[in-house]
């Protein structure tokens, strides 16, 4: 997967298709969990658009579909 100007990887859940059932809660902020696109497929990962922050260690990326923390 190719994020915009992230250089570095994340271990994540793919085939999501709900949020709430498929993904792990945020692990502090106020990022939620989604699903981005990706493909034929999509993954989960934290949504910190809006203002919301990302956990401690994570920076806020726009990645063109979604604002996600990595």
């Amino acid at each position: 997967m190719t994020c915009g100007d992230i250089s570095d990887a994340f271990c994540t859940i793919s085939n999501c298709s709900n949020p709430a059932l498929d993904c792990d809660p945020s692990p502090g902020g106020t990022a939620t969990p989604i699903c981005v696109p990706n493909g034929a497929s999509s993954f989960c990962a934290l949504d910190c658009s809006n203002g919301k922050t990302c956990p401690t260690g994570m920076t806020c990326y726009n990645v063109t579909v979604a604002m996600i923390c990595a």
